[in-house]
């Protein structure tokens, strides 16, 4: 009996230690294996569940009674059934996870199996070193094992540094082969991009535009760090390249730099500073200091292009003393945007540069996108582009996947895609546009916006009180700032059957599939529901 009930309690500390190992690795990929990052994530509703739930208070529990081990025999006696039990409940949890798609797990790259393989090996030799080392006693094994299940993470903690250590060899040469690769391309212009949102669009829309004329080249998808886009160097940069533009992120400050260290861009662009990430720059001056080291790594013969819209950068914009062009949307500057108009399945402005004004028309939802169209405009004019061929050019532009991206729903709904990020002036615009577009019924699916630190609150109120002017039906499916959202909801009087609280996914499907009538529109923001908006699809 003793022997079974041991072979019972390791089976599923192990299944319990790997589903526990695979959720932290794909935390620490999701969060670029960045403490500063997951720490954030920690201080949510959502993170610190994972630490403080009620099987883990009563493992943490039961692991503080080891003194009633030595006092007394029953306990002793009955403790082992009680981890059996404990252990269990989680694998029957994690278990209904996986029919419901709600088992997370990172995607395999060699990081990421390297750190399952490290996290779990290690685990498995500590218990292997206590039973070799004390044998099987039943009561002590249970012990032993809540011990190495709440101090899991400081394994797999260790192990992310270790790796962070041995690669950070690789890193450097990687990034220096990639240099060397940059220097032997004197005639390349690289085009950096930087900015608390607008990045990815500001960069995909001028990479379309650049292509009618020069050979150009862009950094994939999301990749915006040293060693994303050194890679990207190695792997698609070629001597016929001529224009290379590069999406720079940075959630402290020395990492925009550490990548103009390395492509020495020519022409900077910065488009916009908001609340974004300000869990982790802690303060929107030193968010401003971060992102405008872009422009302190221009040559003096560079341009510094920046969105006189956003009032950070307004005010930093009179500091730059290289030179630079503005650009806006509410008033005139070097570049500006007059007439706009947003269309059901595009956007129409006047652009005016030098008292110079052409018609542009793209194929993009929303206001949103004007800015980043003008800032495409000021770098392609830089260049030699005139505004008649940036505009004919701009034609071939098509939305980016997860950013207002819309898709055909049952039943003749309309599907709109803004999951790929979520910042509150992305937010409110998304919601601007859903309340132009011509829909019978206007519905938001959001998990809120991250990691915006002290600035949350009140920007989910914004949001809420906006969400209450624009839609019919809104479905919260966080609740880390679902409380904001609701407040400023209900300053609107937004009605208890038009809010919806829901993190079931599928349930929020389901409700939905009841919902949704012909020529309906659904807003999908922020990462999370894109799973819902996959079982909606036409």
């Amino acid at each position: 009996m003793i022997q079974t009930l041991a072979l019972l309690l390791l089976f599923l500390w192990a299944i319990r230690t790997a589903s526990s190992v695979s959720l932290q690795a794909y935390l620490w990929q999701l969060k670029e294996y960045r403490l500063d990052r997951l720490l954030a994530h920690l201080t949510t509703l959502r993170g610190r569940r994972l630490i403080i739930n009620p099987l883990a208070v009563l493992k943490g529990a039961l692991l503080l009674t080891f003194p009633l081990l030595l006092l007394s025999d029953v306990y002793r006696a009955l403790f082992p059934y009680a981890v059996v039990l404990v252990y269990g409940a989680e694998v029957a949890r994690a278990a209904l996870q996986i029919p419901r798609r709600r088992f997370r797990r990172p995607t395999f790259t060699a990081k990421a199996m390297l750190l399952l393989l490290a996290s779990f090996g290690a685990e498995g030799a500590l218990m292997l070193a206590y039973l070799l080392w004390a044998g099987v006693s039943l009561p002590w094994l249970a012990w032993v094992a809540l011990l190495l299940d709440r101090t899991l993470f400081l394994v797999v903690f260790g192990i992310v540094l270790g790796l962070g250590i041995a690669t950070k060899f690789a890193k450097r040469r990687i990034i220096r082969a990639a240099g060397r690769k940059l220097e032997a391309l004197p005639h390349l212009t690289v085009i950096g991009i930087t900015g608390s949102y607008g990045k990815t669009s500001t960069k995909a829309f001028l990479h379309t535009i650049l292509s009618a004329r020069f050979k150009a080249l862009k950094t994939v998808g999301s990749t915006n760090t040293d060693i994303g886009v050194a890679r990207a160097i190695l792997k698609d940069l070629t001597p016929e390249h001529e224009v290379f533009v590069v999406e720079m992120g940075a959630y402290q400050r020395g990492e925009v730099k550490a990548i103009c260290d390395l492509v020495r861009p020519r022409i900077g662009i910065l488009t916009g500073i908001n609340e974004q990430h300000l869990a982790l720059f802690k303060t929107l001056e030193t968010t401003v200091r971060a992102k405008a080291e872009l422009i302190e790594s221009l040559p003096e013969e560079g341009l510094a292009i920046l969105n006189d819209d956003s009032p950070p950068l307004a005010a930093l914009a009179r500091e730059v003393k290289i030179r630079k062009k503005v650009y806006s949307t509410i008033h005139e500057a070097d570049v500006y945007a007059q007439d706009i108009v947003v269309h059901r399945d595009r956007v129409s402005f006047r652009v005016v540069s030098d008292s110079e004004a052409q018609e542009v028309q793209v194929r993009v939802l929303g206001e949103q996108n004007v800015p980043n169209l003008l800032a495409a405009v000021c770098a392609a004019q830089e260049l030699g582009m005139s505004l008649s061929e940036i505009a004919q050019a701009a034609r071939a532009i098509e939305p980016l996947e997860g950013t207002m991206r819309p898709h055909p729903g049952i039943r003749s709904s309309v599907l709109i895609d803004d999951t790929y990020s979520a910042n509150p002036d992305g937010v409110l615009a998304a919601l601007e546009y859903l309340q132009s577009a011509p829909a019978h019924r206007r519905v938001m699916v959001t998990p809120g916006m991250l990691e915006l630190g002290s600035a949350a609150p009140e920007a989910h109120r914004r949001v809420g009180r906006k969400m209450a002017q624009v839609c019919d039906l809104a479905i919260i499916t966080s609740r880390d700032y679902a409380r904001y959202l609701l407040e400023g909801a209900r300053e609107e009087e937004m009605t208890a059957d038009q809010i919806v609280v829901e993190e079931d996914l599928e349930a929020v499907a389901r409700r939905l599939r009841e919902y949704l009538m012909p020529d309906d529109a659904v807003l999908f923001q922020g990462r999370g529901p894109e799973r819902v908006l996959r079982q909606l699809k036409a």
